[in-house]
C-alpha cells in the first residue's frame, strides 16, 4: 500500500497558502475547523507563514514553486527537506502549487 505523502491537515495548509486574499472558500473554512486551526493559524498560513516549522517549509516549498525562480525553488526544497519531507510529499506540494486553485 502506498503512504500518503501528505496528511489533508498540511495540503490543506497548503491550499490556503496558495489563495493567500482572496475570499476564503466557506468549505475550506469549515475543514480548517474540522481539524482544529484557529483563525490565527488559518490567516497565518493565508499570509504565508505557519506556526510550525514543517507547515513553513511546506507553505515555502508551494509558493516557490508556483512563483518562484530556480533558486528559490531549490532553497524551499532543501529546506523542506531538512525538515523532514520525502521526495513523494515534495512532489506532492509542488503539484498542489501548479493546479488551479479550488
Amino acid at each position: 500500500m502506498a503512504r500518503i505523502a501528505l496528511s489533508g491537515r498540511l495540503r490543506l495548509q497548503v491550499k490556503l497558502a496558495l489563495l493567500g486574499g482572496e475570499v476564503l472558500p466557506p468549505r475550506q473554512e469549515a475543514r480548517a475547523r474540522g481539524f482544529g486551526m484557529t483563525r490565527a493559524e488559518v490567516e497565518a498560513v493565508r499570509g504565508g507563514r505557519a506556526h510550525d516549522v514543517r507547515a513553513a517549509a511546506a507553505v515555502a516549498l508551494a509558493r516557490a514553486a508556483r512563483d518562484g525562480g530556480a533558486e528559490e525553488l531549490a532553497a524551499a526544497r532543501s529546506r523542506a527537506t531538512r525538515c523532514g519531507f520525502g521526495e513523494a510529499a515534495l512532489a506532492a506540494i509542488e503539484a498542489l502549487a501548479r493546479r488551479p486553485l479550488e
